[in-house]
């Protein structure tokens, strides 16, 4: 496999039917918006530069994977579910939650003694 070195942005909807993105061998940014309402199960996320989780999305990581992203987006009644992940999930920039005051934030699972490192500026609502 040849090195890409282009920025590239993902849209998944519920009938996309991919759940892995892989960017080990990406040289550039990759950013992921996962439209609203797609469910993703057994997702592999790693090296996300933006990743959005828009309205009533659901995205469960794959048990043993991991979970390292720049910066994260979490819209209303959207779920990600960090519970089978191993290690810490880590956002290296900004967490932004839900930021209408109308809407419901979105919801992230940890399993037991785990903890989101958040680096940089957190705004906006989850639940």
């Amino acid at each position: 496999m040849v090195p890409s070195k282009s920025n590239v942005t993902i849209n998944l909807s519920s009938k996309t039917g991919v759940d892995i993105i892989n960017t080990e061998k990406h040289d550039a940014t990759v950013d992921v918006n996962i439209k609203d309402g797609a469910n993703l199960e057994y997702a592999e996320l790693n090296g996300i530069r933006n990743l959005n989780i828009e309205s009533g999305s659901i995205v469960a990581l794959k048990k043993d994977s991991k979970f390292e992203v720049e910066n994260l987006t979490l819209r209303n009644n959207s779920l990600l579910d960090l519970r089978e992940i191993s290690g810490n999930p880590k956002v290296t920039g900004k967490f932004t939650g839900e930021t209408d005051s109308s809407l419901n934030g979105g919801s992230i699972y940890l399993d037991n003694g785990k903890t989101l490192e958040i680096n940089g500026d957190v705004e906006g609502t989850t639940i």
